[in-house]
């Protein structure tokens, strides 16, 4: 159980609207009954939320024109055949519900014999809705085949606790 008082103060300084009056308020108790983790949970990050959502994309540029003008490609299903050298970039999407964005799991970028693999910065936002928050993390990493042959990326999997029903999925 945790008791926490909210209180705001303002110093009577100037500020970049001109000077601002000492301005004291209180606001009442808020008592919250946080729960433990549950045990027996898998995964080392601890995500509650009431939804989650994964979702992946690949983009590839496609050979340029006649005018030296190539163009990109997003789609939901990887490419048949990739060639040594031409980058592809693998685009990840997770949404929560009743989280901030901090609260994501950050991705492990694999490391794979053949490939190499550059992530972008990620970029992370909270929005608020109607009722709660909704967090949403994307990254995308370029890869780059480096050897012909069957290359494998491992599964991007989300272990997540609902909040809702009170399971681990």
């Amino acid at each position: 159980q945790l008791t926490v008082t909210v209180s705001a103060a303002a110093d009577g300084r100037g500020g970049y609207f001109g000077r601002t009056k000492t301005l004291r308020r209180k606001g009442p108790e808020i008592t919250l009954n946080a729960k433990p983790r549950p045990q027996g949970l898998q995964g080392n990050w601890w995500l509650p939320a009431s939804n989650v959502d994964l979702q992946e994309q690949w983009s590839i540029n496609q050979e340029a024109g006649g005018n030296g003008v190539g163009s990109s490609v997003v789609s939901q299903e990887l490419p048949p055949q990739l060639k040594v050298g031409e980058p592809l970039t693998r685009i990840l999407n997770l949404r929560a519900a009743a989280v901030v964005g901090e609260q994501l799991p950050i991705f492990d970028v694999p490391e794979v014999q053949g490939l190499k693999i550059y992530q972008d910065k990620p970029q992370v936002q909270s929005q608020p809705t109607a009722e709660t928050m909704t967090a949403a993390r994307q990254e995308k990493w370029a890869i780059i085949p480096q050897s012909p042959g069957l290359l494998t990326l491992p599964e991007i999997k989300v272990s997540w606790f609902d909040t809702k029903t009170s399971t681990e999925r």
